[in-house]
């Protein structure tokens, strides 16, 4: 709302944007929380010195993701134990895996954080927020090992394109696009969401398709898709925009008459058959 100055260059840089506001949001409340144990000290220190892009480089957005789906969990079982699953998202069945009653989770932890209600938990929130910080380093030493080189958010939660047809292991090798590195997360623009109790798990929506339109220059535009135009695998085709979509970039989209004819490699017409009376 600020900017003046908008080209198709920041536009681009917009739509890849990482930064967690809801870290900037929770910041002071997270790194003052009273640490006494290694693991909990080991995540302040990490997430002190974190500049709060969730980058797929990150060791501390690893431990920001996995503390924030763990504080998440304590503040919905401590008010309703029964049913903490459904109210953090969990679906009814197969055909419904997930529910909207997560969208605001994230949100509502700002807040309560921010107001650290009493009566929430046994213990303090302080206590509360220690004890989930050094639940997550505990959680990454346990899987990926004491380096935290080894720890980088895109390394331990990567994205992989899944085909319809990619689920049984043979057929993924053929229609299933990476695993590769994916920062981002639910509260990102450039949107990775994992399912709302598993952080770990490879994203449920990403950007489908990009576009950035120059109105004063038509033939500037750009847009680009994760994998390709084609739904065949075999068609090269299938995953020739993903390095653009990766990187933030994207193809022009021809618009005048002399640029669809320059991009033009095949005519497809599609002709009603005539009908007899």
């Amino acid at each position: 709302q600020a900017g003046r100055e908008w080209d198709l260059q920041s536009v681009r840089a917009l739509q890849m944007d990482q930064e967690s506001v809801a870290w900037r949001e929770m910041r002071d409340y997270v790194l003052a929380a009273p640490v006494t144990s290694e693991e909990a000290r080991r995540a302040v220190s990490l997430l002190e010195g974190w500049d709060g892009l969730v980058s797929s480089e990150s060791p501390a957005a690893a431990v920001f993701e996995l503390f924030l789906t763990d504080m998440s969990r304590r503040t919905v079982e401590a008010k309703a134990p029964h049913a903490s699953a459904w109210a953090l998202g969990q679906g009814s069945s197969l055909l419904v895996p997930q529910t909207f009653f997560a969208a605001r989770r994230v949100g509502h932890l700002v807040r309560l954080l921010r107001e650290q209600p009493e009566g929430w938990f046994p213990e303090t929130w302080g206590e509360e927020i220690a004890g989930s910080l050094a639940g997550a380093v505990q959680v990454l030493r346990k899987r990926y090992g004491d380096d935290q080189g080894q720890w980088a958010w895109g390394r331990i939660r990567s994205l992989t394109l899944r085909h319809s047809l990619g689920h049984k292991s043979l057929l993924g090798r053929v229609y299933n696009l990476g695993p590769f590195p994916c920062g981002g997360d639910t509260n990102t623009i450039s949107q990775a969401a994992p399912p709302p109790t598993d952080p770990l798990a490879n994203p449920l929506a990403i950007a489908s398709a990009r576009m950035v339109v120059d109105v004063g220059d038509w033939e500037e535009s750009r847009f680009v898709l994760p994998g390709g135009q084609s739904g065949n695998p075999l068609s090269s085709h299938y995953g020739d925009m993903l390095p653009l979509w990766r990187r933030g970039d994207g193809v022009p989209i021809a618009w005048s008459p002399g640029a669809v004819r320059d991009a033009t490699v095949a005519t497809l017409r599609l002709s009603p058959a005539s009908t007899s009376q």
